[in-house]
């Protein structure tokens, strides 16, 4: 079987999709661009089980809502809501990934009622001691504000992967900075928003009164490695965990934030039994 995809414009809203009759359909958020790849390695696998669906929540309106973030998640909520009404899916499941686990927390807390399930990979939470994130955001800035922008690129995925990933497939470090560079806006951001969004990501938009609403099978899946010292962190993915009823956590030792890129296999071997689960 073959995943092709397709590029559909939905009310202006350009989606990435592989159909599959019959299928359940299943939106994947990250709020890298979709320019990056970043979903391409475990598409397929997700073809199996499910129409797979993925847009650029950060080229919506949305995005941009620094002045009020807590609104401009639930406004691309809404999106992801709409995108599948579109696709003539009135259920759906969600997959978010690290930023784009505040848009799956809210459709799943929104939406209970279209939500058929939750995969939460590296979500964020503010934690009660957020000292340690504070420090690594000033860190983030000073290398943000360096004229040669791909330095933050490079550490930017660095962090993400495991020291013998890098050592071993420096021509793969290289091919994802190339991509971020070309097809990520928000590493050609001015210094000043791209820290408040790194800022809003870490703070907490649901309550717990909200996490509690969420009634989707949810599977929350952290990575051990936090080399950038400021989340997401294993932490963080207990905390969300803990406030979800009936979630389930799994925690990923030796890999960090660009588990997917460097592991896909293992990502399907320790998501499988809920995927199969839920997708009926």
């Amino acid at each position: 079987m073959t995943a092709e995809k397709e590029v559909l414009s939905l009310d202006g809203i350009s989606v990435n999709i592989t159909r599959q009759e019959g299928k359940p359909l299943i939106i994947l958020t990250r709020m890298a661009s979709q320019a990056m790849g970043i979903w391409d390695t475990i598409w397929a696998d997700f073809a199996r089980y499910f129409t797979v669906a993925n847009f650029d929540l950060q080229a919506l309106p949305g995005a941009k809502r620094m002045d009020a973030p807590g609104e401009g998640f639930r406004q691309l909520a809404e999106n992801c809501v709409q995108v599948a009404k579109n696709l003539e899916f009135e259920k759906f499941h969600i997959f978010g990934w690290n930023g784009g686990t505040q848009i799956a927390m809210r459709c799943a807390a929104d939406y209970s009622d279209r939500i058929q399930s939750c995969i939460l990979l590296d979500p964020f939470f503010e934690l009660a001691d957020m000292r340690k994130v504070k420090k690594a955001i000033e860190f983030k800035r000073v290398l943000f504000e360096h004229p040669n922008r791909e330095l933050y690129a490079y550490y930017w995925v660095m962090a993400g992967l495991s020291s013998e990933f890098i050592g071993n497939h420096f021509d793969k470090v290289e091919a994802m900075v190339a991509a971020r560079m070309k097809g990520d806006k928000f590493v050609k951001s001015d210094p000043d928003v791209f820290i408040r969004w790194v800022r809003a990501l870490r703070r907490n938009w649901i309550t717990d009164g909200d996490f509690g609403r969420i009634r989707a099978p949810t599977l929350v899946v952290a990575t051990e490695l936090d080399n950038w010292h400021a989340g997401p962190s294993v932490s963080m993915a207990r905390e969300v965990c803990d406030r979800i009823p009936g979630a389930e956590l799994k925690i990923i030792g030796g890999f960090g934030g660009h588990f997917l890129v460097e592991n896909p296999a293992k990502f399907m071997e320790i998501t499988g039994p809920f995927i199969r689960s839920v997708a009926v």
